[in-house]
């Protein structure tokens, strides 16, 4: 027999139902602690069977702290009526399992406790709480300016501390400013678009300007992610200073043009290899123009492809010990495409060059400075092989007369090694005579030099006496001239000494030699005089005897020519020239004796004569003065009969080119209508024709105003007669 369910029996099956719903694990508990009912989670094995829990006391199966905490619950439910909620953890089979227990009034003395396994949440709570830590660290620590801002407002929302100290915001600052106050002005219409069209699943990377707090602009590398940020969208800025680095590859950029150009526009070939396989990478214009191959045959071609097969073995071994960095390799031999050789001097430095070790190597064409060298150092062999063995010194000396260079030969002059005369001064090697004459000469070249317009290249003889070491002193010929440098500024003294005692000697030798023949002559010139004398005195002596007129006329006539020729010897013997006379000095005494010798030096016949003082050799003087001797013995003969007066003027003049004049008239009565001196059989007349022909002269009569004759000649020299 059935019976009919109670009504509570049938709320019990009721709630029974629910509860067999709730996928949680549940207990129904007495007012006392006591089970009443137990129901597993959905998902998880019972954990002792059903009927190890229904009737027991919770204490039973829970531990104490648990069991303690479980009927605290029990109680607060049923005294509060309200749902009382704890965790705790409970180590199962080797795990603690972490749960909720959620204690609510189940009628009036009953509690219903729903238990949640919430080991996953925790866990999940844990991770969410560890990812929090370390997103916050990784936010405030990173050495990057971060900030958030809202994507609507543009409002930064927060910043980390190294944007503080990049931007110098403080942290109450930043969040009262907006993204645009961080950029510039001529940033922000670029940004306002920008911002707009950001898709919030993609993450946007690029650079931009920012301005800091202080005004400065900087480049900044931002990369940017759509960023959840307590319930609003926002957008996380990562924020890289890139302006040293755009500033530094503006510079690398820079210089790696700086450096194209230089590689490029460099006037000496430059040329890049690489030193495993030493093939040539890279090559400048003017390696192409220096050595004939294109730029496209150099980069299918080697290091040794440009040297001298024989150089090869060498070239390669140095390049393979070459150490990085700078090296200077020096001159070495190249090969141009022609064949020619040439010398290089060389400069080389390891580099990189498109992600390939390599050396650069600058290559300066040498050649002509080699070829120079090499024939200045022949050059200076063969001086040197000259002034070792030349008898004449070469010295050089600076403007204080010091040596600076003197040649071996000094040894062989004057006993000093080069070296003993080197730095010690001239002018303490020399007599005090010469030294006298170098410092006279001297400084009239300096007077020279200061006032200019002189050849720089002249140069000055002197005849020194030089000391020798061991006291004895030597006569040179030196002849100097100044060193000068390339601006024409003299800097010292060269000169070359020759050795002239044997000169000096043999000029004594001759100068005495030449006082003995001077003595002779005067004497032969004076016995000359002395032997006319007698002649002139025998000829005076035999004319007293004689009474014929015109026979004692021709006695003193001969008489005056011997007196005319024995004058010149006279003015030899007294002059310091025994080839040269004074003519004007001898026309005088000549005139003189004429004057006297006809007894009118006194009488109403003046002497007038106008005579240019010219030094005349003997050769020439003689003829000239029986010439004179004849013309004024004419004139006092015929010209003035019976005592008249009147003059006998004679001029002598040099006309120039060695060409003489010399006259001879008076003012006396002329010479007869019609007279030929040419033809005359006057013997007086017949000499001076003979004598003008002897120089080579003329003769002009001009009887305009007495008698005057005009005699044209050059100067004659008898054949061996000439002295100097």
């Amino acid at each position: 027999m059935r019976r009919k369910k109670t009504r509570t029996q049938q709320v019990r099956e009721r709630d029974r139902a629910i509860l067999e719903v709730i996928p949680d694990m549940f207990f129904v508990f007495a007012n006392d602690g006591t089970i009443l009912d137990y129901k597993p989670a959905r998902d998880q094995e019972p954990l002792l069977p059903l009927s190890d829990f229904i009737g027991k006391h919770v204490g039973e199966i829970l531990p104490p702290d648990i069991s303690d905490k479980t009927s605290q619950s029990i109680e607060q439910a049923l005294l509060t009526g309200k749902e009382q909620v704890f965790q705790y953890d409970l180590p199962l089979e080797g795990k603690v399992r972490h749960y909720e227990a959620r204690m609510i009034p189940f009628g009036e003395k009953e509690v219903l406790a729903i238990v949640r396994d919430i080991s996953r949440f925790n866990q999940t709570e844990k991770n969410l709480q560890e990812s929090e830590s370390r997103y916050r660290r990784l936010f405030e620590n990173n050495p990057l300016p971060m900030y958030i801002y809202d994507v609507q407002t543009l409002q930064i929302l927060e910043a980390n501390a190294a944007f503080e100290n990049r931007y110098g915001y403080s942290r109450s600052e930043i969040k009262k400013i907006s993204i645009k106050d961080i950029r510039p002005d001529e940033e922000i219409d670029r940004l306002l678009p920008h911002i707009r069209d950001l898709d919030p699943e993609m993450v946007y990377t690029g650079v931009w300007k920012h301005m800091k707090k202080d005004g400065t602009v900087i480049d900044v590398d931002i990369t940017s992610t759509d960023f959840p940020y307590q319930g609003t969208r926002a957008r996380l800025v990562l924020c890289s200073d890139i302006t040293e680095k755009l500033r530094v590859e503006e510079e690398l950029t820079e210089s790696e043009n700086r450096y194209r150009r230089l590689f490029e526009d460099n006037p000496m070939p430059m040329l890049i290899f690489e030193p495993e396989t030493l093939r040539f990478l890279a090559v400048n214009e003017a390696a192409e123009i220096h050595y004939g191959w294109t730029r496209h045959e150099f980069l299918n071609m080697t290091i040794r492809d440009i040297r001298p097969p024989e150089d090869v073995q060498a070239a390669v071994k140095y390049i393979q010990e070459m150490d990085q960095g700078l090296d200077k390799v020096g001159v070495r031999r190249h090969r141009k495409k022609d064949g020619s050789v040439i010398h290089v001097d060389i400069t080389s430095h390891s580099l990189t060059y498109r992600g390939k070790s390599a050396w650069l190597a600058l290559c300066q064409d040498v050649t002509e400075r080699i070829d120079t060298m090499e024939a200045i150092r022949k050059s200076e062999e063969r001086y040197r092989l000259l002034a070792d063995n030349v008898t004449d010194v070469i010295w050089i000396l600076d403007l204080d007369f010091h040596y600076k260079y003197v040649t071996p030969s000094v040894t062989r002059l004057r006993g000093y090694e080069p070296d003993e005369l080197i730095g010690s001064s001239l002018m303490d090697l020399l007599s005090e005579e010469s030294r006298k004459k170098v410092r006279e000469e001297y400084g009239r070249e300096l007077q020279a030099e200061k006032i200019g317009g002189v050849d720089p290249n002249r140069s000055v003889t002197l005849e020194l006496e030089q000391l020798c070491k061991d006291g004895s002193t030597v006569w040179t010929e030196v002849r100097v001239k100044f060193l000068r440098d390339p601006q024409g500024v003299a800097q010292g003294l060269v000169g070359v000494t020759r050795d002239i005692s044997q000169k000096k000697k043999a000029e004594a030798e001759i100068n005495a030699s030449l006082k003995e023949k001077e003595i002779l002559l005067k004497e032969v010139h004076h016995r000359v005089k002395n032997n006319l004398q007698i002649i002139s005195g025998l000829l005076n002596l035999q004319a007293q005897h004689i009474t014929d007129p015109g026979a004692k006329e021709v006695y003193k006539e001969s008489q005056n020519r011997v007196i005319t020729m024995g004058l010149i010897h006279e003015e030899l013997y007294q002059s310091k020239d025994l080839a040269q006379v004074d003519f004007a000095a001898y026309i005088q005494n000549l005139s003189s004796n004429l004057f006297a010798s006809y007894g009118k030096e006194h009488g109403n016949v003046d002497l007038v004569l106008d005579a240019e003082h010219v030094d005349m050799i003997v050769d020439t003087a003689i003829p000239c003065g029986l010439i004179v001797n004849e013309l004024i013995s004419n004139s006092l003969k015929h010209a003035f009969p019976m005592e008249k007066a009147g003059e006998v003027r004679v001029n002598f003049h040099s006309t120039g080119g060695g060409v003489y004049q010399l006259s001879v008239a008076d003012s006396g009565v002329g010479l007869p209508a019609g007279f030929d001196f040419s033809r005359t059989k006057s013997l007086g007349l017949q000499l001076v024709t003979v004598m003008t022909e002897l120089l080579g002269g003329t003769i002009e009569l001009n009887q305009d105003c007495g008698t005057k004759f005009t005699i044209t000649f050059k100067e004659y020299r008898e054949a061996g007669t000439e002295l100097h």
